[in-house]
C-alpha cells in the first residue's frame, strides 16, 4: 500500500494533511501484515518449508503470468506474481496482498457507491442527446430514463449496501487452536484501539469541516469481495 501511495506523490502529509485513506489505510494494511505474518508463522517454519509445499507452488505457477506451460501454468495470466514462492517473506507479502486487496482496498471502492452512485444525476451511466434538448445545453433529458435508473438503482444497492461479516471475524470457526488464537487476537486489535483511534481522527476531520470517512473503520469492512 505505501509503495503505491509513494508512487502517487501523496504520501507527505505535509503536502497533503488530509488523505484519509492513506492514513486510515496504513493502521488497517499494518493488522492485516500483522496477522498474516503470524498466520504464516504457525505452518511454515523455514523458507525450505514453503518451497516444498507442491500445492503452494502449483498455485503459483498457475496464477502468474509467467507460469511453466505445463500442464496449466500461467492461466491466470497475473503480471508480477512470482511463478514460484520462495521464501517465508514472500509468502507473507503475497497473503497480505491478497487479504488488503479484496477486503479493506475493495470495500473503500465498493461501498461508497451507495451513498453516490445510486441517485442518477449525481452518477449517471451513461448521457442522451435528446431532440427535446437544445444542441450545447444540459437538460433533464440528457439522462438515462426511468427504466435505466431503476435497474442503475438495484444495481448499486446489490453491490454496495450489503455486509455479510467483518474483518477478522472468523476466528472462533477455526478448529486449529493457533490459528484461532492469532486471528482473534487481531480482531481484537481492529476493534479495540484501532477502531478507537479512526473514530478520533473522524470526529476531529469533522470538527475541522472536512468529511469524515467511514469507509475503513473496521466493522464496516467486508473480508472478501460478495454481493
Amino acid at each position: 500500500m505505501l509503495s503505491y501511495i509513494k508512487r502517487r506523490g501523496v504520501l507527505s502529509k505535509s503536502r497533503l494533511p488530509y488523505y484519509p485513506y492513506r492514513d486510515d489505510g496504513q493502521l488497517i494494511h499494518r493488522a492485516v501484515q500483522a496477522m498474516a505474518g503470524e498466520y504464516v508463522d504457525i505452518y511454515y517454519k523455514h523458507n525450505a518449508d514453503v518451497e516444498a509445499d507442491y500445492e503452494l507452488q502449483n498455485f503459483a505457477n498457475q496464477v502468474s503470468a509467467d507460469g511453466a506451460k505445463e500442464p496449466d501454468g500461467g492461466t491466470a495470466r497475473i503480471k508480477g506474481f512470482p511463478p514460484r514462492v520462495t521464501s517465508l517473506c514472500v509468502l507473507k507479502k503475497i497473503i497480505t496482498r491478497l487479504v488488503w486487496a479484496t477486503s479493506a482496498a475493495h470495500s473503500v471502492a465498493n461501498y461508497p457507491f451507495n451513498y453516490y452512485g445510486l441517485y442518477t444525476p449525481s452518477m449517471p451511466t451513461k448521457l442522451y442527446h435528446d431532440p427535446k434538448q437544445t444542441p450545447g445545453q444540459f437538460d433533464i433529458y440528457n439522462l438515462p430514463n426511468k427504466f435505466t435508473s431503476v435497474v442503475q438503482s438495484a444495481l448499486g444497492m446489490n453491490l454496495a449496501s450489503m455486509f455479510y461479516d467483518t474483518l477478522f471475524d472468523y476466528g472462533k470457526e477455526l478448529n486449529d487452536a493457533r490459528a484461532r488464537s492469532v486471528v482473534t487476537k487481531h480482531s481484537a486489535d481492529l476493534n479495540g484501539w484501532i477502531l478507537k483511534t479512526i473514530e478520533k481522527r473522524n470526529r476531529k476531520r469533522y470538527e475541522q469541516n472536512h468529511l469524515s470517512y467511514p469507509y475503513l473503520v473496521p466493522g464496516w469492512i467486508a473480508n472478501s469481495i460478495h454481493t
